[in-house]
């Protein structure tokens, strides 16, 4: 199974603006993502893909292979989609990982891709992915919740409770790497935006809509992201 990693790195983010480049100690959200993501990972098979001068040129020494497009694009998931032709190299299936994920851990990432593994040869599914169970006092708005069919195959993704009311007082939640299979991934850009997905401001129901599968597998504990100064001051602070 051949599998690279794509790290997509927006530096304007609306609700974090620079974000890759912020620190913590005394290094930058983007390197501190790669460096986690190199313990499973040859750097040679790891690619960011930015659309800041400022992020090449602070890292372009740190990280092997760091892209730098001009192109304005909807979510990470079409940044990856475009800068794949960018990619020489021949692989099955990409792990995304957002830069602003820092604390992803490697137990996440290997079952991301064992379940990955398991449907691979699917025609049916397009992805897989992980999930966790989260308390409903402690869900947070900026985290997507799932829906899962008895085999925990993902049936929808919203920000909002769902479903409307919880089972055993739980969510399922997600906001971990995702691994697509590498031709699904090359023509995310050229397709058009679906209602779901536009209503819910999530790219996996594109997929979900146009009749694919994503698999998920369910972990103990997902590390939040860095959405918010919220979450940097979190990771600030520990």
């Amino acid at each position: 199974m051949s599998v690279c990693c794509i790290i997509p790195a927006r530096y304007k983010s609306k609700r974090l603006p620079g974000k890759p480049l912020l620190k913590i100690g005394k290094k930058e959200i983007l390197l501190l993502t790669y460096e986690k993501i190199t313990k499973n990972f040859s750097e040679k098979d790891i690619y960011v893909f930015t659309d800041s001068k400022t992020v090449k040129k602070k890292l372009e020494s740190k990280i092997k292979n760091l892209l730098y497009f001009k192109k304005k694009f909807q979510n990470g998931t079409e940044r990856a989609s475009y800068g794949l032709r960018l990619i020489r190299k021949k692989y099955s299936g990409v792990l995304i990982v957002s830069c602003d994920n820092p604390y992803v851990d490697n137990f996440g990432i290997k079952a991301t891709l064992n379940c990955y593994k398991k449907i691979r040869r699917n025609n049916q599914y397009c992805a897989a992915t992980i999930h966790c169970k989260t308390h409903k006092k402690k869900l947070d708005k900026n985290i997507a919740k799932l829906v899962l069919s008895k085999t925990n195959d993902i049936l929808y993704i919203s920000r909002n409770e769902i479903p409307s009311k919880s089972l055993n007082n739980f969510y399922f939640t997600h906001h971990g790497p995702v691994c697509i299979k590498f031709n699904h991934l090359k023509n995310y850009h050229n397709i058009q935006s679906t209602p779901l997905q536009i209503l819910e401001d999530n790219e996996w129901l594109n997929f979900i809509e146009r009749g694919f599968k994503i698999k998920s597998a369910l972990v103990k504990k997902i590390n939040r992201e860095i959405n918010t100064k919220k979450d940097l001051k979190y990771y600030r602070n520990r």
